[in-house]
């Protein structure tokens, strides 16, 4: 009876290797590359990124396709097509229609494969997708809920909007310098272990080390920060509160730079550039600002306005914080002390 029942489970086992293969094998892209890894059967088979895991090891010694076992071990070209994939699988679901968000996510898109960043947002989303399993609690903290492609694909979680917000993508990814860190996440000690035991199935030993009372979990050239503790987000969130103007409205970097793009035409990326640059506090490099802002915003307001605002800009930016990782932190904190 015994041999009869495990019979028929080995035989149930390659049915399912032969119908999961079936799905793979039928994507027109697979056939022509020859090959998957995880990234592909949670697309073809619409599952979350620890069942694709599992999936995978039920099918590397029986499948007749070429398996690979993540995203680390693909090129470039390979993880940008697989994030274009994960982007169109889940827009139906984000709210928005794909010609409403479409220019967006084209010019983020353009900007993380110059960055060199597929692998980072490939990443940071079989993290989310773990601890969305293991706990409803909202968790991800850091800059990189100002991007649409992180929203979409559930990197950033349903309360981070960034077109709701007002977040600004070049707030956090510039041109020619891939940010540090900006996938940061929240996990909750008692549900760390597990967490860490789902993360190595997938991805083999992480390499671990400390980091400002937190870990970091570094695969391939990627990294993201998972804090057990949510005390430094607390002294964070006191920080945006002394930073927060007398007469209680507070104001943020992206309000200064939605400024400069209105007032003076500059795009994100420009209005960015000169942000940093007022932060060097570089006198020479800040009067050429100057001076090139009151030119451009000669069309919309006066001389002396322009004057003003250019001062107002100067000093204050330097003292307001970052909308989206302020925003990113007070999900995490409501969550935890919703009164």
């Amino acid at each position: 009876m015994k041999d009869n029942e495990n019979n028929a489970a080995t035989k149930k086992r390659f049915v399912d290797v032969d119908a999961i293969e079936k799905v793979i094998a039928e994507l027109p892209l697979l056939a022509r590359q020859g090959k998957i890894g995880i990234v592909n059967i949670q697309r073809a088979l619409k599952c979350g990124f620890p069942a694709a895991a599992k999936i995978y090891d039920l099918i590397k010694d029986k499948s007749r396709i070429k398996i690979e076992k993540n995203i680390f071990e693909l090129d470039a070209k390979r993880q940008m097509l697989y994030l274009e994939q994960l982007i169109n699988d889940a827009l139906p679901d984000s709210g928005y229609a794909p010609d409403e968000v479409y220019e967006r996510l084209h010019a983020e898109m353009t900007v993380i494969g110059e960055l060199g960043m597929a692998a980072d947002f490939l990443f940071a989303q079989s993290i989310a997708e773990i601890l969305r399993e293991l706990s409803d609690i909202p968790c991800f903290v850091g800059i990189g809920c100002c991007s649409l492609v992180a929203y979409t694909i559930g990197i950033t979680g349903t309360e981070l909007d960034p077109i709701e917000h007002g977040l600004i993508f070049e707030r956090g990814f510039r041109e020619g310098r891939k940010p540090e860190m900006p996938f940061s996440f929240c996990v909750p000690e008692e549900i760390l272990p597990e967490f860490m035991g789902r993360m190595n199935k997938i991805y083999g030993e992480a390499l671990l080390c400390k980091h400002d009372g937190g870990l970091v979990l570094s695969v391939g050239d990627t990294s993201v920060t998972v804090l057990d503790s949510i005390e430094p987000l607390q002294n964070s969130y006191r920080s945006f509160e002394e930073s927060i103007d007398a007469s209680g409205v507070a104001v943020f970097q992206e309000d200064y730079m939605r400024i400069m793009h209105y007032a003076a035409g500059y795009d994100y990326t420009e209005a960015d550039r000169i942000r940093r640059m007022i932060g060097k506090r570089k006198i020479q490099e800040i009067m050429n600002c100057r001076r090139d802002f009151v030119r451009k915003a000669a069309h919309s307001i006066s001389y002396i306005e322009s004057q003003r605002l250019f001062t107002e800009l100067q000093y204050k930016m330097n003292h307001v914080c970052c909308k989206a990782y302020a925003l990113s932190v007070k999900t995490v904190l409501d969550a935890y002390f919703p009164c």
